[in-house]
């Protein structure tokens, strides 16, 4: 509704709006909704206009909003930390220490957390790829699990899998190493799925 509210008007004022909502220090702004006002920015706002009204390339803006989109997902799992903090945290540190976690490896949803920090953070661990994949894929074995993505579209743990291999076949180039035995092993299983 925002968008369209947005859409219809002058947009320098709303951008400048909708980026103090997302900078604000304030508590009672919690991540997704500093998401969602990024997310309205995006789409509502063309490139130039974003730059010139935050100063900065739109590209360091939505580094910001993918951070805060992760922070929102980790709040749900009870893992609280602050932007600062995050921001400059070792992502795959954080990803091996979720698998680590035993309660999370039965859980779809912070299964598809754990890959998608690694393919946007370029987590090039091969075990941990395969091991979270190895697991996605014997979830699509039981009863169907059915999350919402950042969009709000439904998404299935099957449909989630092909685009994590169509994404990690697309990025192999940010160093995996190409003889790894057991993340072949399991995108052979993803195939023959």
């Amino acid at each position: 509704r925002v968008a369209f509210v947005v859409g219809g008007g002058h947009l320098d004022p709303a951008v400048k709006h909708l980026l103090s909502l997302s900078f604000k220090a304030e508590t009672r702004f919690a991540h997704d909704g500093k998401c969602r006002a990024m997310a309205v920015i995006f789409r509502v706002a063309p490139t130039d206009v974003i730059e010139r009204i935050y100063g900065k390339p739109w590209k360091d803006l939505e580094v910001i909003w993918m951070h805060y989109y992760y922070l929102h997902c980790l709040q749900s799992l009870g893992v609280v930390q602050e932007i600062k903090k995050f921001y400059h945290c070792e992502k795959a540190g954080l990803a091996r220490s979720l698998w680590r976690g035993q309660k999370h490896r039965s859980d779809p949803p912070t299964l598809q957390l754990i890959a998608s920090l690694c393919l946007d953070f370029h987590i090039a661990d091969a075990s941990l790829l395969a091991s979270v994949l190895t697991s996605l894929l014997a979830h699509t074995k039981t009863p169907s699990h059915e999350t919402l993505t950042a969009e709000g579209d439904l998404n299935t743990n099957a449909g989630f899998i092909r685009e994590f291999v169509g994404a990690l076949q697309e990025g192999l180039a940010f160093a995996l190493p190409a003889d790894d035995g057991e993340l072949l092993q399991a995108l052979q299983a993803v195939f023959e799925a």
